[in-house]
């Protein structure tokens, strides 16, 4: 399984694009959403994907919340994908499990 991390907060207007061009590709992948305390509409657009896990991690910067969901939650290698100012003008990096 390969897993995609996203780091995210207040992204409501990045998210819906990031996350349709990340399922846009093939292969079987999840989607973990690093919320970190968005006063915005980020959770709710998260929720709409059903492939998306969502994880809170609120009030906590974007580094932390990277390496709190990779060493605590997820037993696999993961990269962090960020959508921050926009979405990926690339594929996200993903790394199949260790």
């Amino acid at each position: 399984m390969i897993s995609v991390v996203i780091p995210a907060y207040n992204e409501e207007r990045a998210l819906p694009q990031t996350l349709d061009r990340l399922f846009s590709q093939p292969g079987e992948y999840e989607v973990i959403l690093v919320d970190g305390g968005s006063a915005d509409a980020t959770k709710r657009i998260a929720r709409r994907y059903p492939r998306v896990q969502l994880v809170n991690a609120p009030r906590q910067s974007a580094v932390f919340r990277r390496r709190s969901i990779v060493s605590a939650d997820i037993p696999r290698a993961v990269t962090p994908c960020s959508g921050r100012s926009g979405p990926p003008t690339r594929p996200c990096a993903v790394v199949a499990r260790a």
